[in-house]
């Protein structure tokens, strides 16, 4: 990935950050891309992967939420950014990880 693809990752998860109403961070350890993909089906979840922490962090940093974010991206950590209902989408992803018993909730 090169320095402007970076740089538009970056602007992308800010604007997710700042217009999230809610945001869950789920240790997503374990489970498939599939699995993945199925549990992302019922909420927009957005997954950091491996690797891009930095990225990440950048972004909040850039959203002006770092502090709040930045303990929760240590190992792989999915973002789940709400805009609309935060609890049917703790919902979906408390039913997923009920069902497959791999998630595990970090904060929301």
């Amino acid at each position: 990935m090169n320095r402007d693809q970076k740089a538009a990752v970056v602007e992308q998860i800010a604007a997710d950050i700042s217009a999230a109403e809610a945001i869950f961070a789920i240790d997503y350890r374990g489970i498939t891309v599939a699995q993945a993909d199925a549990c992302a089906a019922g909420c927009a979840m957005q997954r950091e992967l491996p690797g891009r922490q930095e990225l990440a962090d950048r972004a909040c940093r850039r959203a002006g939420r770092r502090r709040a974010l930045k303990s929760l991206l240590e190992g792989p950590t999915a973002l789940t950014f709400v805009r609309g209902d935060a609890a049917a989408a703790a919902k979906a992803i408390a039913d997923f990880a009920r069902t497959t018993q791999l998630l595990a909730f970090k904060a929301a």
